[in-house]
């Protein structure tokens, strides 16, 4: 699935499918799948939700929750020890109108170094982990994730440091 998923954004062919969507319930909802694999760990998982400044969002809310899998799937495998924490807000965009939702997911992982941050989001990269463990994956997540967030007019970043966890923004 994720190298047709690759193959069609690649390809002009994915096609966006906005619509109004309940935010909390989809983060709350896509979060939840993750709890078994984090609590197998003994990870701390939360969500925290500005509600302050939540206001009604129109995306497609299925690439949404890939967007929110791939980051969070990544989070988790990622850390062995501490906490992953989803976080929602909402921040003036920079286009001078309305308001842009803001994604973060942050975790007290392996990290990552600089040089390999230019490269994560490539297809089929999979940065070397600092604990030296091996994890599975095809390299794909954060190049669809990458991806995707460009189709819905938003960007991605990372901040991190080896041993000291990352931090995944999206600003759509």
């Amino acid at each position: 699935n994720d190298v047709l998923d690759l193959s069609k954004i690649e390809a002009g062919k994915m096609q966006l499918s906005p619509q109004g969507i309940d935010l909390t319930e989809l983060a709350t909802e896509t979060l939840a799948l993750f709890e078994p694999m984090a609590e197998e760990k003994g990870l701390r998982l939360r969500i925290e939700i500005d509600h302050s400044d939540l206001v009604p969002v129109v995306v497609d809310a299925q690439r949404l929750r890939q967007v929110l899998m791939n980051l969070l799937s990544n989070a988790v495998k990622y850390t062995e020890r501490g906490e992953v924490i989803l976080r929602l807000s909402m921040m003036s965009s920079p286009l001078g109108q309305g308001r842009d939702l803001r994604i973060s997911v942050i975790d007290t992982g392996v990290g990552i170094d600089a040089e390999q941050q230019q490269q994560i989001f490539e297809p089929f990269y999979q940065a070397e982990s600092p604990d030296g463990r091996v994890r599975q994956g095809t390299g794909l997540g954060l190049s669809i994730t990458k991806r995707l967030v460009d189709l819905m007019h938003g960007r991605i970043d990372v901040v991190s440091r080896p041993g000291e966890g990352a931090i995944f923004r999206v600003n759509i």
